[in-house]
């Protein structure tokens, strides 16, 4: 079965286009006309796509400059859940060292 192509239509940019960005892949269905927004402001670099062309799977649509820092700032945020994580898991990993020591010691002990 060959399925029919989808197109989007791309339109020229407008001052109050200016706020928006594509952080994720998503899939875009319709079959004559989609618009695309976005979840935080940035500047629109390119469009590599032209008025009226076929994209494909994975194709990039825009590219912007994130410019006030709402893309950094969830990266920070998710580095410094990553670094707590890290930590916790080095906390718990030496309590349990600890009382699988402890629990050596005391099963010797009543051993003796």
């Amino acid at each position: 079965m060959i399925k029919k192509p989808y197109y989007l239509t791309v339109e020229p940019l407008t001052k109050s286009d200016r706020a928006g960005t594509i952080t994720k892949n998503a899939k875009v269905l319709g079959t004559s006309e989609i618009t695309i927004t976005s979840l935080v402001a940035g500047r629109v670099n390119t469009l590599p796509v032209k008025l009226g062309s076929m994209v494909g799977n994975g194709q990039t649509l825009a590219q912007i400059t994130d410019t006030n820092g709402t893309i950094r700032f969830g990266v920070e945020k998710s580095q410094l859940a990553v670094d707590s994580a890290q930590n916790s898991y080095v906390v718990q990993k030496a309590t349990l060292e600890k009382q699988i020591k402890d629990s050596q010691l005391a099963l010797e002990r009543a051993q003796v």
